[in-house]
């Protein structure tokens, strides 16, 4: 005979149901520790590099304000820019303003440069990674070089881009170490001088142009005119008898000369103190105001002088945005665009044909 007591079937299915709770309970604690312990050793093994990557350049921040000089140099163009006051020039444009905000950039943008890992230290892999010395030929580097009065802050050869990389990574070097870096950070250094400057001389709304008067040597003077500033199409003057104007909008095109005016390339107005114009161009506006527009050739290309004057009857009248530009250009002469250039070489036989009879 037992002497255990009795267990009824609904005693059974108690006990049963707290088994299965408890079972439940301990399930989902190991879950939960496994968990745990996966991202433990997840986080353990995420590279350290990731999550504390050293800047190439810690102190350039702190030294970012004693900066006096920063040179970009590619095999083929040079930029040289240097401070004056608060302000950047560029030395090897005739020291014309540099857009200081672009500079100040590139400086943040170096600062703030993090390595991720170093590469190669063996001098015959630099090429590979397009950080042989930027005289070497087929070189595709760029050697930026910072400098403050007491020496040199920076001087890095920027190689490659990785291939296949999605974030903004570059090959570099430091100048004069065979060590090379692999680093973090976005970088504009373009080597031209032109992509430092605001390359808008001056931007004058067709509405306001008068006339145009285009003058060459030994060729007949081109003249076209609207009476009113409602007026959209301008007229060529003095057409010789039996031709007519070839089309109102080449006409007119003329007109547009000073309209979103950017220049190619600048000069200090020096280079042509002793040199003769080869053509002269005169805007006149509504309001009285003219700007001349002198073509120098200077190393076979063409410059361009502007020259403004303002007649005293009405100089307290005109638009005060022409005498900002007459100081703008006054020590300057320009390289303006090939497709503006176009619009006023033209000659009268290329505005005129004959009249069909």
């Amino acid at each position: 005979m037992s002497l255990l007591p009795a267990i009824d079937e609904q005693e059974k299915e108690g006990f049963g149901k707290k088994i299965m709770k408890n079972k439940t309970l301990v399930f989902f604690a190991t879950t939960c520790i496994l968990i745990g312990v996966a991202w433990k050793i997840s986080d353990d093994r995420t590279p350290q590099a990731e999550l504390h990557r050293a800047y190439l350049y810690p102190s350039l921040l702190d030294d970012s304000n004693d900066i006096t000089s920063l040179n970009i140099h590619q095999k083929k163009k040079t930029t040289s820019l240097s401070k004056r006051q608060s302000e950047w020039e560029i030395k090897n444009k005739d020291d014309f303003a540099a857009n200081s905000i672009l500079v100040k950039k590139l400086i943040l943008q170096i600062a703030d440069l993090k390595v991720v890992e170093p590469k190669t230290s063996s001098a015959s892999h630099h090429k590979k990674l397009g950080l042989q010395e930027i005289n070497a030929e087929g070189a595709p580097g760029v050697l930026v070089t910072i400098s403050s009065d007491s020496g040199n802050l920076v001087s890095l050869i920027v190689g490659n881009k990785p291939s296949g990389s999605s974030q903004q990574q570059h090959y570099v070097r430091r100048s004069g170490e065979d060590e090379t870096w692999l680093v973090e950070g976005k970088l504009d250094t373009p080597a031209d001088p032109i992509k430092w400057m605001d390359s808008v001389i001056m931007n004058v709304n067709t509405k306001s142009i008068k006339e145009v008067r285009i003058n060459r040597l030994d060729e007949a003077s081109i003249v076209i005119t609207k009476k009113d500033e409602k007026e959209e199409f301008f007229e060529l003057q003095d057409v010789p008898d039996g031709f007519k104007a070839t089309s109102e909008a080449t006409i007119s095109s003329i007109g547009a000369i000073l309209l979103n005016l950017r220049f190619n390339d600048v000069k200090s107005a020096k280079h042509v103190s002793a040199l003769k114009p080869s053509q002269e161009t005169t805007v006149l506006t509504f309001d009285q105001v003219t700007i001349r527009m002198l073509d120098y050739e200077i190393d076979e290309k063409l410059f361009t002088q502007f020259i403004f004057d303002f007649p005293e009857a009405v100089e307290k009248k005109f638009n005060p945005k022409f005498k900002l530009l007459a100081e703008k250009t006054s020590r300057w002469v320009y390289q303006i665009p090939g497709y503006k250039r176009r619009m006023i070489a033209r000659p009268l036989s290329g505005l005129i044909e004959k009249k069909s009879e």
